[in-house]
């Protein structure tokens, strides 16, 4: 059985492989629809990778689909955060758009935490966390327990780290749950209208347009209609078919 099992592992393995390598193939002699055509086949079986949502979006983007190349960028992000050409390609991609993102000004410290948390996982920090509660307890007990000693100020002192540790990776945590449970979406229609309330209705208000390829945080949702947020001003519903979720 297990023999059975290798071989079937071994055979998907190189199938993925092979796909992939024609897909690149076809993306260098410039046939750019039947890149995608493979590719959107491996992510449809259930394969995923940085590279492959990357490539993905280079095809779409010299296919002129900017909004789908902006998508499929936004999905590498959550495997190859920090890769540069990822964020120079996903930068002119959005410069392609009629809604022009606004630049967010981050300190540079916040920017270098978000770089380095990127790289962990969740149980990795949760691990951090247990152990320096766990070094901090101990050396806050030994702290006070004993009476005199030439070591007594370094304990001191190495209690202190553990905590600002402790303290750094809870706030991480924090922020990696946020990151990793946040619900975004790419617009995929040409033009949008969001509404004060999920119908189209008297008691409803058409607030603001969108257009393909806008970034959207999607705060609810109805079995047919999302509420989106771009800014603090721009909050309202549209239909889910706009909208293609990134989750």
């Amino acid at each position: 059985m297990k023999t059975v099992f290798y071989i079937l592992f071994l055979f998907t393995f190189l199938y993925s492989n092979t796909s992939y390598d024609e897909a690149l193939k076809k993306y260098d002699e410039g046939k750019y629809k039947e890149s995608i055509n493979i590719m959107e086949s491996l992510v449809s079986e259930g394969y995923e990778s940085g590279d492959l949502y990357y490539n993905l979006g280079n095809s779409y983007f010299r296919d002129g689909r900017f909004d789908l190349a902006i998508y499929n960028y936004e999905k590498a992000k959550n495997f190859i955060y920090n890769d540069e050409d990822l964020n120079t390609n996903l930068s002119i991609a959005r410069l392609q758009l009629v809604d022009k993102p606004e630049e967010k000004v981050e300190l540079f410290f916040v920017k270098y935490i978000k770089n380095l948390l990127h790289d962990k996982d969740l149980k990795t920090l949760l691990f951090r966390i247990v152990s320096f509660s766990i070094l901090f307890a101990i050396l806050f007990s030994v702290y006070f327990l004993i009476k005199r000693s030439k070591f007594k100020s370094l304990i001191l002192f190495l209690s202190l780290i553990s905590f600002i540790f402790l303290i750094f990776y809870s706030f991480s945590f924090y922020y990696h749950y946020q990151f990793c449970n946040r619900s975004e979406g790419i617009v995929v229609e040409d033009f949008v209208r969001a509404f004060s309330s999920p119908d189209k209705g008297s008691n409803s208000t058409e607030l603001f347009n969108l257009h393909r390829g806008t970034k959207v945080e999607i705060e609810r949702e109805t079995p047919e209609w999302f509420e989106v947020k771009v800014s603090d001003e721009k909050v309202g519903w549209t239909r889910k078919d706009n909208i293609k979720s990134l989750k």
